[in-house]
Order: C-alpha cells, then structure tokens, then sequence
C-alpha cells in the first residue's frame, strides 16, 4: 500500500510538470538473482532547475509553481519527502536526475528482499 503512494505521487508529479503532447513513461525492472527492483518515471517535461534539485525530497519544498500545467493544484511540497520516507523504510533508495526542457527522471530502487 505504501509503495503505490509512492507510484501515485510519481507519477502524479510527472503528469503535472509535462505539457500536453508530450509523454511520461513508467518502466519497472524486477530483481532477478538477487539484483534489486528498480522503478523508473520518466516525463518529458519542463525539467528542474539543477540548484533545485538538491531539495526535492526536503519537506515542505515546491519548485516553481509557474512550471506546472496549469492544473489548479499545486502541492504541498510533501510528497516527495513522504517518498523518500517511504523507499527508506523498505531499505531502498529513490533518485532523481533532470535537464531542463527534456524532462525529469525519478529512479526508485529497491532490495529484491524486502525486511519486515
């Protein structure tokens, strides 16, 4: 259940930041002979400035709104922080990656294992 809320928000996040007409990909590798699952949510959008990438996972943290479609909602800068909480909890790690005006990619790597 936690782990959809970190799909969810992803993929929410990539939906908000990416113009129309372009695409967000979701791609998800399970670990086989003990490598790790990686989940991966790549958009084609507006892409984070690099002095921002820095605190994407900081609480309460939101980019510039003006970079959003238009959607009427804009968060609360929780999300990824909750994300980040959420990947540690399951001894993963979340990554993002970024280049303005191609997109944002948000890697999700996880134990084959996952502890208790």
């Amino acid at each position: 259940q936690r782990l959809r809320q970190v799909i969810n928000n992803l993929i929410d996040n990539a939906l908000k930041f990416t113009p129309e007409g372009k695409s967000v990909r979701v791609e998800l590798s399970s670990g086989n002979n003990g490598h790790p699952s990686v989940l991966r949510v790549k958009d084609e959008g507006v892409g984070i400035p690099p002095n921002e990438l820095k605190h994407v996972f900081e609480r309460f943290y939101t980019v510039d709104r003006s970079r959003s479609r238009g959607t009427g909602s804009h968060g609360s800068g929780l999300g990824l922080s909750i994300c980040q909480s959420i990947v540690a909890a399951h001894s993963g790690k979340i990554e993002v990656t970024s280049e303005m005006g191609k997109g944002t990619t948000f890697e999700v790597t996880l134990p084959k294992t996952i502890p208790d």
